[in-house]
C-alpha cells in the first residue's frame, strides 16, 4: 500500500503494541508508547518546574527539549524489546553493556529517514545534545514512570509489584541531585 519504506517506518505504530513489565504479572498492560508519552510531559513538566524556581544548579534547562526526548528515549526498543529495570540495575555491568548496545541500534533505526531528520533523532536519543542535568531530569522523569506504573498496579491490588515499587522508590530516592533535593524539599517529589 505505501511504497517509501521511510513514510512506512514514520507511520508506524509498533511502539503502541510492545509491552513493557511483560516479566511481571499485571492488571492492565502498558506500551512503550504510553510510557514515552508519559516520561516526555514529566521531562517537560519538571523543567518548567526547575525555571519556574530559578534554581542556580540548572540555568541551561530546555523543557521543550527535554520532552522531545523523553518521547524518543526508548526508541531502541523497537528492536531489543523492553529490558526490565530489575536485570538493568541488580546486574553488575549491565546498564553499560545495554547502553552500548542501543547505541549500535539507533545509527540504525531511522536508515530510511532523510540524513537530517536520522541524524537529529539519533543525537536526541543519544542524548548528545542534553546538558548534564536534562540527562538527570530525563533519567528520573524515566525512573519516576516506572515507578508511577509500579504504584497503580499495587493500589489496585497487585502484589506481585509491591517489591519493584519498593526497590524503584528506593532508586529514585538514591539520586542525589542538588535541584532534586530543592524539588523534594518544595513539592515532596519522590
Amino acid at each position: 500500500m505505501i511504497k517509501s519504506k521511510f513514510v512506512q517506518k514514520l507511520l508506524s505504530r509498533n511502539l503502541a503494541a510492545l509491552q513493557r513489565w511483560h516479566h511481571m504479572p499485571c492488571y492492565l498492560k502498558e506500551s512503550v508508547a504510553e510510557h514515552l508519552a508519559f516520561v516526555g510531559r514529566m521531562s517537560y513538566e519538571i523543567g518548567v518546574i526547575i525555571i519556574g524556581e530559578k534554581l542556580r544548579e540548572a540555568p541551561d534547562v530546555r523543557p521543550t527539549l527535554l520532552a522531545v526526548a523523553g518521547l524518543y528515549h526508548d526508541e531502541s526498543e523497537l528492536i531489543t524489546g523492553d529490558i526490565p529495570f530489575s536485570f538493568k540495575h541488580n546486574i553488575p555491568g549491565a546498564q553499560k553493556v545495554i547502553e552500548d548496545w542501543e547505541n549500535i541500534v539507533v545509527d540504525k533505526l531511522w536508515e530510511e529517514y532523510p540524513y537530517y531528520l536520522s541524524s537529529w533523532l539519533q543525537n536526541i536519543v543519544k542524548q548528545e545534545s542534553l546538558s548534564v542535568v536534562e540527562k538527570q531530569v530525563l533519567q528520573y522523569a524515566d525512573s519516576l514512570g516506572a515507578f508511577a506504573y509500579a504504584i497503580d498496579q499495587v493500589s489496585m491490588g497487585n502484589t506481585f509489584m509491591e517489591d519493584t515499587a519498593n526497590r524503584i522508590a528506593k532508586y529514585l530516592n538514591d539520586l542525589d541531585y542538588s535541584w532534586l533535593r530543592k524539588l523534594r524539599s518544595k513539592y515532596s517529589f519522590p
